[in-house]
């Protein structure tokens, strides 16, 4: 990677953004280049890891961790762990290989933010045929989209407001869902990506949610579980966070229909950078059970959560 391609950032955030970074992620003009440069010399200096250190890929991690050295550190490491964990799921991470799914329109994100700015995606598993797409493309939607959306700085300042919408989710679904993939779903929004969730609508909640909700609930962290909102039919619950002019007609809103093929389109437009991003991350890792202290941390989940040995 040239100079060039590592100080490749410029900022974006308008003037009123620029002030909110400020004053919520303790953001500082003045500090930012040194703020990238200590992590990425930090980062570097990790046994077996070749990550991305350009300036654009850094500043994601920072802003997700307001800037704390230490917690951004460990975001980084989390999200190189899941891929180097995962080495099935990730392979074959780029849009072209799964667009037929994508193209279901499961996830997709509305063309306007919520009234703070947020950018909203919206996921519907009720369009996830299991017969034709295992649960990992599931996973793979949701990181390449998750990865699109923070590419913007508006995203990355602002946060992001998920709507989970569940009509036409069914036993066929929740049966394919397990403990395992809980996990892997809500460490990878909580721990391993730089992503700021600011809250979670549940609609058109059939009975079996409950079944796949026990299932994830013991891995949401407090924080997290306070952002919930479960509004069944009540789609009108939408409109105290996002103004009706930016939501679909499906949610009680005045835009078109929520179909649309434009972000996917734009999204496989970009799928050599994601093949390009593949070609980082843990090239070999020594790592150990945690301590009982840090089990103690991870409110005593069930599994075999793992971390890195590093510095």
């Amino acid at each position: 990677m040239t100079q060039q391609e590592i100080h490749n950032y410029k900022c974006t955030l308008s003037p009123e953004l620029l002030e909110k970074a400020k004053k919520e992620l303790t953001e500082d003009h003045d500090t930012l280049k040194q703020e990238i440069q200590t992590i990425r010399e930090r980062i570097l200096r990790c046994p077996g890891l070749k990550p991305r250190v350009d300036d654009r890929f850094l500043i994601k991690f920072l802003r997700a961790r307001k800037f704390d050295q230490e917690r951004t550190y460990s975001l980084i490491i989390n999200y190189y762990t899941m891929k180097k964990e995962n080495e099935d799921i990730y392979t074959n991470m780029t849009p072209k290989c799964i667009k037929p799914l994508l193209d279901t329109q499961l996830v997709t994100v509305l063309p306007k933010p919520s009234k703070l700015g947020e950018t909203v995606i919206v996921f519907r598993p009720g369009r996830w045929d299991p017969e034709k797409y295992p649960m990992e493309d599931i996973y793979r939607a949701s990181f390449l989209i998750n990865s699109a959306v923070v590419e913007s700085e508006e995203a990355q300042v602002n946060g992001v407001r998920y709507i989970n919408d569940l009509s036409d989710f069914g036993w066929v679904h929740a049966k394919n869902f397990t403990p395992t993939f809980a996990k892997k779903f809500s460490t990878m929004i909580q721990d391993a990506f730089p992503m700021r969730v600011k809250g979670i609508h549940y609609l058109h909640q059939p009975s079996v949610f409950e079944y796949v909700f026990s299932m994830i609930k013991p891995f949401l962290k407090e924080k997290l579980r306070k952002r919930l909102h479960f509004l069944g039919d009540k789609v009108e619950g939408l409109h105290e966070y996002i103004d009706p002019e930016n939501l679909p007609e499906e949610y009680a809103g005045k835009l078109p229909s929520l179909d649309s093929p434009e972000f996917i389109d734009r999204l496989v437009a970009r799928d050599q950078e994601f093949e390009d991003d593949a070609k980082f991350g843990f090239v070999s890792m020594t790592i150990q059970h945690q301590s009982k202290k840090s089990q103690d941390a991870m409110e005593n989940l069930p599994g075999t959560f793992k971390k890195l040995n590093v510095d």
